[in-house]
């Protein structure tokens, strides 16, 4: 067998929740990732971020045996029930005391996940960061290394998908186009100032009762349409496309989207490399 070499180029890190562990939705994330061949070249670091403790998560290390894993990290935060919130309607917020006072709005408990994970990501020493979740799988051979190709000498802050599914979005919606939250994040210090825009938005909207149901991803997509940010891009010559709709991370998340077969898909989005799909 080959030996493998290690990759700094790009970590993948799963963010999840305790619930999607016990259901067997996490196992069956990484079977999808790992079952398709990552690579002919490397093993890969991965992480996974768990929103609340569980006795169980050691038996993730199982994977760690796998050839094309160098590394797996498990890291669990206590989030509390007043940190760890999820609500979609005003009625639900209105219901819920916790929802009502997160700083993050509605999303607050997906949204402090994805930023507390990121965030301390950014300390490591890879050059990117591919974030998946349980609803997402690689449906082509080779996946990690079609994406080193596909980014190599790219220059981007965020590389991922719009929606790309059959159902009609609203035209004039202000998130309408946004980048879905799986995609690769370059490790840079642009990133992270973007990102950290983009909680501090959230934050404001939430505050100031504009809008207390965005997203962390739409959070970044209309964090980036702002006056500030433009002059911030000015500032420091950023004048390449830093949010690139890439053609091989396809989403198709909606629910109108389930049926959806992977030859059909590939019809219509034929370099599709990694799927965001509901499928479990």
């Amino acid at each position: 067998m080959i030996k493998l070499l290690p990759n700094k180029k790009i970590a993948v890190f799963l963010l999840a929740t305790k619930k999607e562990f016990e259901v067997g939705l996490v196992n069956q994330c990484i079977e999808a990732y790992l079952n398709k061949i990552p690579s002919a070249k490397y093993c890969i670091d991965f992480f996974i971020f768990f929103n609340q403790l569980h006795d169980e998560y050691e038996s993730l290390n199982k994977f760690s045996f796998h050839h094309n894993v160098n590394s797996l990290i498990i890291h669990s935060y206590d989030y509390s029930l007043a940190e760890d919130v999820y609500v979609r309607t005003s009625r639900e917020i209105n219901s819920n005391v916790h929802a009502a006072k997160h700083p993050l709005g509605g999303s607050g408990g997906a949204n402090l996940l994805f930023f507390e994970s990121i965030f301390s990501l950014f300390n490591q020493k890879h050059e990117n960061f591919l974030l998946i979740e349980c609803d997402s799988r690689p449906i082509k051979d080779y996946w990690f290394d079609s994406l080193l190709n596909n980014i190599k000498d790219l220059q981007f802050l965020i590389f991922g998908s719009s929606y790309k599914g059959q159902q009609d979005l609203p035209l004039y919606e202000s998130w309408t186009g946004h980048l879905n939250g799986i995609a690769i994040y370059k490790n840079s210090l642009h990133t992270n100032n973007l990102l950290q825009f983009a909680k501090k938005f959230i934050q404001s909207a939430v505050k100031n009762n504009i809008n207390k149901f965005i997203s962390f991803d739409v959070g970044i997509w209309l964090s980036a349409q702002t006056l500030t940010w433009k002059k911030y891009l000015k500032n420091n010559d950023i004048n390449f496309n830093f949010l690139i709709d890439s053609e091989v991370i396809s989403n198709y998340s909606l629910y109108a989207d389930i049926n959806l077969s992977e030859s059909e898909i590939l019809k219509r989005n034929p370099k599709t490399i990694i799927l965001h799909q509901k499928w479990n």
